[in-house]
């Protein structure tokens, strides 16, 4: 998990959030959510899951939420979206 850690402080602000979960038999679950270029996600992805120590992981891209035209009502200073007709 030290490795883990070093990883994620060599991501600096591509750290958009990280989730620590202990789990039955010694065996713990680890969230890393990072934001930029798919590629530096892609490569990110690579390297932590290469770890020694490391069971089993993936990678799920998504596209740049902000680039939607719609509102989210959840996030400061966004209106509540108009209904679809």
């Amino acid at each position: 998990s030290e490795r883990l850690i070093e990883m994620q402080h060599e991501l600096g602000e591509r750290i958009r959030s990280t989730m620590h979960v202990h789990l039955s038999g010694g065996y713990c679950l680890e969230v890393i959510v990072l934001s930029g270029p798919s590629e530096v996600l892609k490569a990110a992805a690579d390297r932590l899951l290469a770890v020694r120590g490391v069971k089993h992981g993936g990678i799920e891209i998504i596209t740049d939420i902000t680039k939607h035209k719609h509102a989210h009502p959840h996030v400061p200073g966004n209106k509540k979206p108009a209904p679809h007709t």
